[in-house]
């Protein structure tokens, strides 16, 4: 009989320890972070200067097929359009879903904005390739502009 508190008390502390440890994965449209606490200034430049890398090695292969987009047709030119911009989404998300630095609130904020503006003109030049627009061009100057942005905003990180 005496055996039988420390039994229950012990399937109570393993059902309360289980019930309570359940890791729920970040989502960007609840404004939930998938870390618990802030990062140091060094971990979240190193990773958002990573995440930036992405934008801006999609949108200069992108600018390059912009540029010569008056010497031929390129025929997966919308597949790896649609490729580029399901990455720099899902970067996208991973940025939102990272919680900040102490101090980098509006830098995020900011980076945030040129992300979704670069994401946005992405899918600008997807709809031109698609409706067989011959000159595009135009988007070599959006998509470099874009990466002057984002490359800009990296140095904010550098500091």
């Amino acid at each position: 009989m005496k055996r039988q508190p420390k039994i229950i008390i012990a399937c109570l502390v393993m059902a309360v320890g289980l019930t309570s440890c359940t890791v729920t994965p970040a989502d960007p449209s609840t404004g939930k972070y998938a870390t618990q606490y802030p990062q140091t200034t060094l971990e979240y430049s190193i990773y958002i200067n990573k995440q930036i890398t992405v934008f801006v090695n999609e949108l200069s292969t992108r600018l390059n097929q912009a540029v010569h987009s008056t010497d031929g047709v390129y025929e997966n030119e919308t597949e790896a359009t649609e490729q580029s911009i399901q990455l720099l989404q899902e970067t996208l998300d991973n940025v939102t879903a990272m919680q900040p630095s102490v101090g980098k609130e509006d830098d995020r904020l900011s980076l945030i904005t040129a992300m979704q503006t670069a994401l946005d003109h992405m899918k600008e030049y997807k709809e031109s390739v698609e409706s067989g627009e011959t000159d595009l061009t135009n988007y070599s100057h959006i998509f470099e502009t874009d990466i002057n942005v984002l490359t800009g905003m990296a140095s904010l990180y550098n500091q």
